[in-house]
């Protein structure tokens, strides 16, 4: 058996040399082939609900069955390029969700022909993501609702009693207030709070971040630590990020890429902190930490853009599995410094080899082959 290994490994060394270039592709090719695609679908989609009226856009109920009770879904129907488009209400809570993983400014006029359709007196929506969207849309109904936003959610009502109700249950959460009527704004002093912490973390870099790992008997979970006593602090305070954000996810019957039967995936960070490359921070901070992490196709999609933008990284090397549709693909990114790296791309290789698969590697793993 350990003759079979030497040879096994002469025939892979004297492969790889004589085909380097067979597998190898650039870290910032790929991720420029990714983003163009996602940019390409946004702008597509951006002209098409540009040129489309608000009353022009129609809904239809779509009937309950045994796989969605308690929920009731409507369905655009009209004009056709939207009929995936489906908003959800929850038939307990009457909470109003728009079944996408992630939505655009644009996307205003999906949700006011919604709001206009649905005509109720009292309604709560479910926000993903707080940009241009929740604008648009407070513009537009402010004349006809009492308006919060608070966490992640926005309220519109037309009673006026239980819009105090709301706003005294949510002060504490409350970043965004409008008084019909008054036309007024008024922004809770958490917004201020916030908006300093915002600037602290644009000035921070990854070296700035590190873990502290907390194993219970059935998980192992890593908080984010900052260098910054206050800055964490005010952090937890505000609860914007999410406590345990890495994971540590064991499967034995699962292979995440090659032999690894392991992977990290991550919690949330607040959408007030979005739009300020912290993510990207802490992911590089947890590859340093950790030596490597993998994607995989439960990623969420912000996730997914992290990982694409880590690829043009120079301090991080990179393996891709492709044989997944366009944001699905497997991602394995390596720090430069892991002492483990040599054995971990042997490792990937060996599995390759003998799985008949194809890997695409960073070029400058092929040191370790």
């Amino acid at each position: 058996m350990l003759k079979f290994n030497k040879f096994l490994e002469k025939v892979q060394n004297d492969w790889f040399n004589k085909n380097q270039d067979f597998y190898i592709t650039q870290g910032k090719k790929q991720s420029d082939n990714y983003i163009k695609k996602e940019n390409d679908e946004y702008k597509s989609l951006k002209e098409k609900i540009n040129k489309i009226k608000i009353s022009d856009i129609k809904f239809k109920k779509i009937e309950k069955n045994w796989m969605n009770e308690g929920f009731i879904e409507y369905q655009i129907y009209y004009p056709p390029e939207l009929k995936n488009f489906k908003f959800s209400i929850d038939s307990v809570n009457n909470y109003i969700t728009l079944n996408k993983y992630h939505y655009y400014d644009f996307y205003y006029k999906i949700f006011i022909a919604f709001i206009n359709f649905y005509n109720k007196d009292e309604m709560t929506f479910i926000l993903f993501k707080k940009n241009e969207l929740l604008n648009k849309i407070i513009n537009l109904i402010s004349n006809k609702y009492y308006i919060i936003a608070y966490d992640r959610y926005l309220y519109l009502t037309k009673n006026h009693d239980k819009f105090l109700k709301k706003l005294k249950d949510n002060k504490p959460n409350i970043y965004f207030i409008n008084q019909k009527v008054k036309g007024k704004e008024y922004t809770d002093y958490q917004l201020l709070e916030i908006n300093k912490i915002k600037n602290k973390l644009k000035q921070i870099t990854y070296n700035d971040i590190t873990f502290q790992k907390f194993e219970g008997e059935y998980f192992t979970e890593y908080n984010i630590i900052f260098k910054n006593d206050e800055l964490n602090k005010s952090i937890i305070k505000y609860d914007l990020i999410s406590h345990g954000f890495f994971g540590l996810e064991k499967n034995q019957y699962k292979k995440y890429f090659g032999h690894i039967r392991k992977r990290f995936h991550s919690k949330s960070i607040s959408e007030k902190l979005r739009g300020i490359g912290l993510g990207y921070k802490i992911y590089k901070s947890f590859i340093k930490y950790n030596g490597f992490i993998i994607s995989d196709e439960q990623s969420s999609y912000s996730a997914r853009k992290i990982y694409y933008y880590l690829l043009k990284d120079n301090d991080i090397y990179h393996i891709l599995d492709k044989h997944r549709e366009i944001g699905q693909q497997k991602i394995l990114l390596i720090w430069k410094d892991y002492p483990k790296i040599k054995k971990l791309v042997h490792l990937i290789k060996t599995y390759e080899l003998r799985n008949n698969q194809k890997y695409e590697y960073d070029d400058r793993l092929k040191k370790y082959f």
